[in-house]
């Protein structure tokens, strides 16, 4: 064999190894695509009818305009967060459940707003607190930043008894109607 016949023989081989490269490489390209296609495929077919994508969603029954409502509210500020509220047939609402910033919120009402009972949850601890407007009155139970406590406040809304477990031991305050100090325990 002469020495051009063997760099023609290189360059010949040299071609087909590009040309088996770039068909295996498509090839693959080709398997990855399909099953792409097919995986997208499986999940569309996977996603149940009847799903609704919407910004506000109002469920309604024969009885009432609107029985449940889930929304976005506050959209671009501090408090947005999704809101669910459920109302009674007189379109009164007598539960919200709400996810704003860091705090959660559970609130049971009477039909007229004036009773409630409310599940709280934010950075400085958990909550619950019950109101009523027939006596002006609020019991919180709770763990704040420096310990659990049971809080009884007045119409004004200021707390009259306070039972607190601090970093220091319990603690018992009684306050007058006028916010002055009448008791505290240890002084």
């Amino acid at each position: 064999m002469s020495r051009l016949t063997l760099e023609e023989r290189v360059a010949q081989l040299e071609r087909q190894n590009r040309r088996l490269k770039l068909g295996g490489l498509a090839a693959i390209v080709m398997l990855v695509a399909l099953n792409v296609g097919l995986f997208m495929a499986a999940f569309a077919a996977s996603i149940p009818r009847g799903v609704v994508s919407a910004s506000r969603l109002v469920v309604h029954d024969g009885a009432a305009p609107q029985r449940a409502i889930l929304q976005v509210k506050g959209v671009g500020g501090p408090l947005e967060g999704p809101e669910l509220a459920l109302l009674d047939s007189n379109g009164h609402v007598q539960a919200t459940l709400k996810a704003f910033g860091p705090v959660s919120e559970l609130v049971l009402s009477d039909r007229e707003r004036s009773m409630n009972a409310m599940l709280l949850v934010e950075p400085s601890g958990p909550r619950v607190v019950l109101n009523s407007q027939h006596v002006q009155q609020q019991v919180a139970l709770g763990i704040w930043r420096d310990g659990p406590a049971l809080l009884l406040s007045d119409g004004d809304d200021r707390a009259r008894i306070s039972l607190r477990i601090t970093p220091q031991g319990p603690e018992l305050v009684l306050v007058d109607a006028k916010g002055n100090e009448v008791f505290r325990a240890p002084k």
